[in-house]
């Protein structure tokens, strides 16, 4: 029988995407345990026991290195769920505004329904910073010498606009519905807005470097000075950005390549190597402190992926892809995640009512 380019076609993708599966799978660890570590999915706002709280909807997360998880909620908080199981509030008023001085009364603005306008990230000192999109503010919060915690806006006060290749002065930068933030291991403090992504310094120096990798859904830094981008806009893709604002594309195809596959029958998303796989409105990340391994779950894909040794591979599904018909029964949908130096990675539910909060999903060894 003569083959045909449309009876080819098919028997190719099959084999091409076997392999691909195959391949991502040779990673170990396979396997992890899952423990509820806070919130219970509620309407509403209450502090306490950490596995008793409401937090809303979390839209950010970061964690210092005694164990204290920041997250930044729908509700205009930042919230604290400490090392001892406790969850309490440290910023913000739950008002919809803009106010900087003690924490307690200041305001932000997550903006309405839709995707985050929050990002949060901490420095060496434990000083947070919030990108407080809707007001056009990196916001800091951080301890005064007094003991009081107050917050005040970092970035984002002055009325120029930078373009790459140049720089100013902090005092003078302004900034676009920064949706995201992150701080690297030098303490520079990194945001994306327009055709820009600004790497601040300690000393108040502003370098806006060439944005070619498209809106930052999410910006996260390993500990070895690296920042790194998840963009929805143009490419489904992740990013990587060095100290001196090299861009460089580490996993994803373009859009173009995602669409010459699907035109020709090919479903998605895929795993496999890192270049060639493909993800799927993904809206959240984290990258291990080594630089290493990315992370990357929720969004329209349901699934928690990785990115290691330049190949991709799916670690679990969650409960709404398990169960296509019980949504609710979704374990990971919509949430933050934080993966630290022992590669526990802790992944927030978003979607009411049968959400467990927030997860720590350890690898067994």
């Amino acid at each position: 029988m003569r083959i045909t380019p449309a009876s080819f076609i098919p028997f190719w993708f099959f084999v091409f995407f076997s392999a691909s599966i195959l391949s991502a799978q040779d990673f170990e660890p396979a396997q992890y345990t899952h423990e509820h570590v806070a919130g219970i999915w509620k309407t509403g706002y209450l502090s306490g026991s950490a596995e008793g709280a409401m937090f809303g909807r979390i839209k950010a997360m970061t964690m210092d290195p005694e164990g204290n998880i920041y997250v930044a909620t729908e509700n205009h908080r930042i919230r604290v769920i400490d090392k001892n199981g406790r969850a309490w509030n440290l910023a913000g008023t739950g008002v919809q505004g803009y106010k900087d001085g003690p924490a307690n009364s200041a305001m932000f603005n997550q903006g309405g329904n839709g995707y985050p306008y929050l990002g949060i990230a901490i420095d060496s000192k434990g000083s947070l910073y919030v990108s407080d999109g809707i007001n056009g503010k990196i916001r800091r919060i951080f301890k005064k010498a007094s003991g009081e915690w107050w917050v005040d806006s970092y970035a984002g006060n002055g009325d120029t606009t930078l373009s790459p290749g140049e720089a100013s002065r902090l005092e003078n930068l302004k900034l676009n519905t920064p949706t995201s933030v992150a701080v690297d291991s030098f303490d520079n403090v990194w945001t994306q807005s327009g055709n820009c992504i600004y790497k601040i310094t300690g000393a108040g120096v502003v370098s806006c470097f060439e944005n070619t990798a498209g809106n930052a859904v999410m910006m996260q830094a390993d500990k070895i000075g690296n920042v790194y981008i998840l963009t929805r806009t143009p490419n489904d893709a992740f990013f990587k950005v060095t100290q001196g604002g090299t861009v460089t594309r580490i996993a994803g195809m373009l859009k173009t390549e995602e669409e010459d596959l699907t035109d020709k029958g090919l479903p998605l998303p895929i795993d496999g190597p890192a270049l060639e796989s493909t993800f799927h409105e993904l809206t959240s990340f984290t990258v291990s402190p080594d630089g290493t391994t990315l992370y990357g779950g929720n969004g329209d894909e349901f699934v928690v992926r990785r990115v290691k040794n330049n190949t991709t591979m799916t670690l679990f599904e969650d409960g709404w892809r398990i169960e296509p018909t019980k949504r609710n029964n979704g374990w990971f949908l919509g949430g933050p995640m934080y993966v630290d130096s022992n590669g526990i990675i802790y992944l927030v539910g978003n979607n009411p009512p049968r959400q467990p909060g927030l997860r720590k999903i350890t690898p067994i060894p």
